[in-house]
């Protein structure tokens, strides 16, 4: 398992202008990349960085890669797309 280090900072708390519901469907995901988001969730479940929710908010997800020093397309961080 990778190193995922510490969380410093504030709780966040987001003041919405109303109650209702924010959903955006999902993007196409291959199943490779469905596989690394179990993954990476997993362990940030593990960590404690993240927690279920079970509320109507939902926010998609993306895949970005990253290049090694040598260009080749190696690591994916899992990322959320914000809906403002």
């Amino acid at each position: 398992m990778e190193e995922l280090g510490q969380l410093w900072g504030q709780e966040v708390l987001i003041i919405l202008e109303d109650d209702d519901p924010i959903f955006k469907q999902p993007y196409r995901l291959s199943e490779v990349e469905k596989a690394l988001i179990q993954a990476q969730t997993s362990e940030l479940l593990y960590v404690s960085l993240v927690e279920l929710s079970r509320g109507q908010y939902v926010s998609t997800i993306v895949m970005l890669t990253k290049k090694d020093i040598f260009g080749n397309w190696i690591k994916c961080h899992m990322c959320g797309d914000i809906i403002w």
